[in-house]
């Protein structure tokens, strides 16, 4: 029984260790899930905002062509009616066109309506938005009053004689077009993906009546959406009456919402946990016939040799999972990982060199562990760097993203190692994994220049993609040290079996010699 419970107690570190290296991975597989369902919410948004740049290009196009701007300028009705009917033959997403006075007032419509000339439209949302600045607006969603009446989303656009507004062109597009948009965009099994205007009302959704187009502005990722927030959490939905998984990206006054069961979006963790409480199972079995080996010959010995080969093979298929990752975390070479995400970012950019920072846990400096396109003579002045000093220490400090567009506008004394590399413009990154930084990201570029809003969001994948990869192989460094700890108790074992083992012949070889005294004493008497 004491054999058995000192087996235990051996096993106890192992299985503890097993048990959070489990609970690590299954949240890293979380937030994979979490950032994939993100990245389809930005794919949808992405689509959104092309089509609607799209009206809105080929409506300043035909705001712009000299005899649409001389037939509003004049009121020709039959010349603007001909110039509206070919828009709408040539974008087919136009469900209906019309011209206003720079008041408001409708004076010429495709198809034509003459019922409706002189309305006076300034009561509308997107009169509201064009007249603002007189640049083109996006509407919220509205009641079409014309037949055929329809819920509809309008894009406003100003016609202009140079510098002077004389017009508002205004396309419609019916709800169902703007669904068709997003339609082969699929999120899981039963997920969905819908849009809301700036109201919180329902744009496009897969199974809502567009007729009755649903109010969801008190849903709390609705709420956030409509603000400009991003982002991704797991909630309660009323409508849906389950727990779900929901990402949420704003565009262009509206937002996308990427919705899907959790229970549904996170069956691979469950999966991976169940997987991962059978293997921890079987060890505990191989540790039982472990400790039954002490009392066993040495075929049952072999036999339990065969059973850690087993064991060995379980815990290497349990590292192959754990580098099961995003694209940027496919390996668990770091050097590669770093290497590949700053040659994509620096073909994707354009921008000149970029390097990854990791900080030392014991010495709290940043470390350089990646680089492309930094001068040699710089790069021992930047290889370790304390917290706040550079960009790179800054953005480390602070816990958020620096953009220096002109770095002659930022502090010398933050740009020293910068201005050395040619920078004229930067962007610094930290690395989150669970709430936690584990180093920085950095893009610089040797001409002045901004980075978009796309090449930001880009960085801050990239640089999550990192962290998780370097969580990733710190769990598998963990699982490592497991197994040959494994392996290291399994040997001390072989060798007090060998020991047992040569005692027990040494007890045989003693009692033959004392049976042979035993007949030499008989003889020796006889004789006497």
């Amino acid at each position: 029984m004491f054999k058995y419970l000192l087996f235990l107690l051996m096993l106890l570190p192992i299985s503890v260790s097993a048990y959070f290296a489990i609970f690590h991975y299954s949240q890293a597989i979380e937030e994979q899930i979490e950032a994939g369902n993100l990245a389809t919410a930005r794919e949808v948004s992405y689509l959104v905002g092309e089509h609607f740049n799209w009206s809105i290009k080929i409506g300043n196009y035909f705001v712009s062509t000299p005899m649409l701007v001389y037939s509003v300028e004049i009121k020709d009705r039959n010349g603007a009616t001909e110039r509206l009917a070919r828009l709408m033959n040539s974008v087919p997403d136009i469900d209906r066109a019309y011209i206003t006075t720079q008041e408001g007032i409708l004076w010429v419509d495709y198809p034509a309506n003459p019922d409706i000339w002189g309305l006076n439209l300034s009561q509308r949302d997107w009169y509201k938005g064009v007249s603002r600045n007189w640049q083109p607006y996006i509407s919220e969603v509205y009641f079409r009053d014309v037949e055929p009446k329809r819920y509809v989303v309008s894009v406003a656009i100003p016609v202009k004689n140079e510098s002077k507004v004389i017009g508002i062109l205004v396309m419609q597009h019916r709800l169902e077009t703007i669904q068709k948009w997003v339609a082969p965009v699929r999120l899981g099994r039963s997920g969905i993906i819908f849009i809301v205007d700036k109201n919180g009302r329902m744009v496009a959704h897969p199974t809502a009546d567009v007729n009755q187009p649903p109010d969801y502005s008190t849903m709390p990722v609705v709420e956030k959406v409509i603000k400009g927030m991003e982002g991704v959490e797991r909630g309660y939905d009323p409508v849906e009456n389950e727990t779900m998984l929901s990402a949420y990206v704003p565009v262009m006054g509206m937002g996308v919402i990427a919705q899907q069961p959790a229970e549904e979006a996170f069956s691979p963790v469950k999966l991976h946990i169940n997987l991962s409480l059978v293997l921890l199972a079987l060890t505990g079995l191989f540790a039982a016939l472990v400790a039954r080996a002490y009392d066993r010959n040495r075929e049952l010995y072999q036999k339990l040799t065969l059973q850690h080969e087993e064991l060995r093979k379980r815990k290497e298929e349990l590292s192959t999972l754990c580098e099961v990752d995003r694209v940027a975390s496919r390996t668990l070479n770091l050097d590669e990982v770093m290497n590949s995400a700053l040659e994509k970012l620096l073909e994707v950019t354009g921008v000149d060199s970029g390097d990854v920072y990791l900080v030392d846990e014991d010495s709290g400096e940043l470390i350089l562990k990646g680089q492309k396109g930094i001068p040699r003579d710089v790069v021992p002045l930047i290889r370790r760097l304390k917290t706040g000093e550079g960009v790179a220490g800054a953005a480390f400090q602070r816990g958020d993203l620096i953009i220096l567009d002109d770095i002659e506008t930022a502090p010398q004394s933050m740009t020293i190692y910068a201005r050395k590399t040619g920078a004229r413009s930067l962007v610094s990154v930290p690395i989150w994994v669970k709430e936690k930084i584990l180093g920085v990201l950095d893009l610089v570029s040797h001409t002045q220049r901004s980075f978009s809003r796309d090449e930001i969001e880009l960085l801050k994948s990239i640089a999550n993609q990192i962290g998780v990869a370097v969580e990733n192989a710190r769990l598998y460094e963990d699982l490592k040290h497991v197994n040959l700890e494994l392996e290291k108790r399994l040997k001390e074992h072989e060798e007090f079996y060998e020991i047992a083992v040569g005692r027990e012949l040494r007890m045989i070889e003693l009692k033959k010699e004392i049976e042979e005294l035993r007949e030499k004493i008989k003889t020796l008497e006889g004789h006497v």
